[in-house]
């Protein structure tokens, strides 16, 4: 059997959080906080209000590492530029999301976490009434050489 890089990479990195995490490390939101796991959860909220007052397709490219995946209606949409022109149309432009960080996990190394919690989305039908999906997300994040933290997964 052959493993595609992307599906190593996450393999790898769910073993290593699951092997070298410990119970500080995963702390429930309603919990304290390490010093990482606050920096992403205020990037989380920097995220969600960046796209009530940017737009969804200009927050989700701008918190996107350049390689980032995010998976919609099991479609996957591969890098930032794409996925900037995968929201970048009518529908998402009268969007709203809404999403909140329930658990935050940080790697032993403070250079990968995830994310997971509950998200809120109302996108307008064809008569331009908003309908409202609800669901659980996990995001996979990446501290970048310049220490800011974007997504690979979503």
């Amino acid at each position: 059997m052959k493993l595609n890089p992307i599906s190593l990479y996450y393999f790898l990195f769910f073993t290593g959080l699951l092997m070298g995490q410990n119970e500080a490390e995963s702390v429930k939101i309603t919990g304290e906080l390490n010093a990482v796991q606050q920096v992403i959860y205020n990037t989380e909220k920097s995220f969600q209000k960046m796209t009530a007052v940017d737009g969804i397709a200009q927050a989700f490219s701008h918190y996107a590492a350049e390689d980032a995946t995010i998976n919609r209606n099991n479609n996957l949409v591969k890098g930032k530029s794409n996925i900037f022109s995968f929201y970048d149309n009518q529908v998402y432009k009268q969007a709203k999301v809404d999403w909140e960080p329930e658990q935050i996990v940080v790697s032993d190394s403070n250079d990968l976490a995830y994310s997971h919690g509950k998200y809120h989305w109302q996108i307008p039908d064809q008569n331009g009434e908003l309908q409202s999906y609800r669901g659980i997300y996990l995001t996979i994040w990446k501290k970048q050489d310049d220490g800011s933290w974007k997504y690979m997964w979503d």
